[in-house]
C-alpha cells in the first residue's frame, strides 16, 4: 500500500513540501579530504510546480551547497520573458524531512528563488521530473492535495 502525504497549500502560491538541500555525500568527504568546511544543509519549502519540466533550486544556495555541473538553455513563460535564457545546472541532493517522501540526488536547474510564504523561504520548485515516480490528488471542494508514495 502507497503511504499518503498531506500537503501544506498555500492560498496563493500553492502545494509546499518541507525541503532539505544537503551536499552530496562523495561531494562532502572530498571537501572533508581537503580539509575545508562542508556546508550545512539549508531548510524551507518546496513549491510544487507542475508546469516546470525540471528542478530548480534557489541559485544563491545551490552556489554554495552543490557543484556546478553544466548550464541549459531554459525558457520561463511565466516571467513573460519571450527568449530563452542560460541557467546554471547544479547536482545535489535533496530530502524532504518529517515526510516518507524518499530523498533525491539529480541534475537541478539554478534560479532566482528565496522568497518567503508561510515563515519559511522557498528554496525550490519541484517540476515534473521529481513528480514522475508519485501519484498526486488534488480535491478541489476541499482544497486538500495529497501525494502517495
Amino acid at each position: 500500500m502507497r503511504q499518503r502525504v498531506q500537503l501544506h497549500i498555500d492560498s496563493l502560491y500553492g502545494p509546499l513540501v518541507p525541503v532539505a538541500l544537503r551536499p552530496e555525500p562523495e561531494r562532502a568527504e572530498m571537501l572533508r579530504n581537503m580539509g575545508r568546511d562542508v556546508p550545512t544543509q539549508v531548510q524551507g519549502w518546496g513549491l510544487i510546480d507542475t508546469g516546470a519540466r525540471q528542478t530548480c533550486i534557489d541559485e544563491r544556495m545551490a552556489h554554495r551547497l552543490y557543484q556546478q555541473v553544466g548550464v541549459a538553455q531554459t525558457y520561463t513563460p511565466s516571467t513573460q520573458d519571450s527568449e530563452p535564457h542560460e541557467a546554471p545546472v547544479y547536482y545535489g541532493l535533496m530530502a524532504f524531512p518529517g515526510t516518507p517522501l524518499p530523498q533525491i540526488e539529480q541534475t537541478m536547474l539554478g534560479m532566482a528563488l528565496g522568497y518567503t510564504v508561510q515563515g519559511g523561504t522557498v528554496v525550490a520548485l519541484l517540476g515534473r521530473d521529481w513528480l514522475a515516480g508519485l501519484r498526486m490528488i488534488y480535491d478541489g471542494p476541499t482544497g486538500q492535495l495529497d501525494i502517495y508514495v
